[in-house]
C-alpha cells in the first residue's frame, strides 16, 4: 500500500524559489470487484480475503438484478456475513447499473486514485480499455472448479424442495436452511 505525498508548484522568483502544495494524494488503494453474487460462495470470500493484503479497502459490487429467486440484498447480507468474518474491511453496495459499469465509471470519475480492478472465469476482456491507465492494477480472481454459484442455487432449490416434501409427507416442518439472522448469531458466539 502506498504512503500518501503531495505534489508540488515550483515557483521562480527574483530571491529564489517557493513551493506551493499542489494536491495531496492519498495513496489509498481501492479494489473494486463486481459481480452477480447470487449466491457469494466459498470462492468469492477466498478472492475478498486475497484482497486484504493488497488494497486499503475492498468495494464489493453487487448486481442488482436477481438470479433464480436470490435477490441482491439476500447476497448483500450474505456479504456483510463474510465482512465480519474479514474484519470488517469491505464495502459492499449493490450496483443501480452493470457491476463493471460502476468499476469503470469509478476508476474514471476518481482519477488520482489508485485501484485493483478484479475479475473472474476469464472476463478480463472487460478492462481492456484499462490496461493503459498507470493507476489501475487488474486482478484475476481465479476460476473455481468445484464451486459456482450456478450449481449452488440448483442444489439450494433441490435442498428446498426436499424440505417442503418433508414437510407435507411427514407433517413436521423442516428447517434445513438458517434464516439469515441465525446465521448472524451463530457467527457472533
Amino acid at each position: 500500500m502506498n504512503q500518501p505525498f503531495i505534489s508540488y508548484l515550483v515557483t521562480c522568483k527574483n530571491d529564489g524559489y517557493s513551493l506551493q502544495p499542489l494536491l495531496e494524494e492519498s495513496g489509498k488503494v481501492i479494489a473494486l470487484y463486481p459481480g452477480k453474487f447470487k449466491p457469494p460462495h466459498a470462492g468469492h470470500f477466498d478472492v475478498a480475503k486475497s484482497l486484504l493484503g493488497k488494497a486499503d479497502e475492498i468495494q464489493v459490487i453487487i448486481s442488482s438484478a436477481p438470479v433464480d429467486g436470490i435477490t441482491p440484498e439476500q447476497s448483500k447480507s450474505v456479504w456483510e456475513l463474510y465482512n465480519k468474518l474479514l474484519g470488517g474491511k469491505l464495502n459492499i453496495v449493490i450496483a443501480d447499473s452493470s457491476p463493471v459499469k460502476y468499476v469503470l465509471d469509478t476508476i474514471k470519475n476518481n482519477p488520482s486514485d489508485k485501484f485493483i480492478a478484479v475479475f473472474g472465469k476469464g472476463e478480463e476482456s472487460r478492462y481492456k480499455s484499462l490496461t493503459t491507465n498507470p493507476n489501475v492494477s487488474i486482478y484475476d480472481g481465479g476460476t473455481f472448479e468445484d464451486l459456482n454459484a450456478r450449481d449452488f442455487r440448483k442444489d439450494l432449490s433441490l435442498l428446498l424442495h426436499c424440505s417442503t416434501v418433508l414437510k407435507n409427507s411427514l407433517g413436521q416442518r423442516k428447517c434445513w436452511i438458517y434464516p439469515t439472522s441465525a446465521v448472524s448469531n451463530k457467527i457472533a458466539q
